[in-house]
């Protein structure tokens, strides 16, 4: 599973560990009419999760 806009804007850098390679999905970021742009926890269950970072490599 792969991220999103508002999952990618919703990112901290406390979300990154880049040694184990991961990065936390913990809140998005999301335009509300008559707010602006607000931080709130995922819609469902799963998307809050953890994201591997792919091993990439060139030949």
């Amino acid at each position: 599973m792969g991220l999103d806009i508002s999952g990618l804007t919703g990112l901290q850098r406390r979300d990154l560990d880049l040694d184990a390679r991961t990065v936390r999905i913990e809140r998005q970021l999301i335009q509300i009419t008559g707010k602006g742009l607000v931080f709130t926890e995922p819609k469902s269950h799963a998307g809050r999760r953890t994201v591997v970072i792919p091993d990439l490599y060139h030949r």
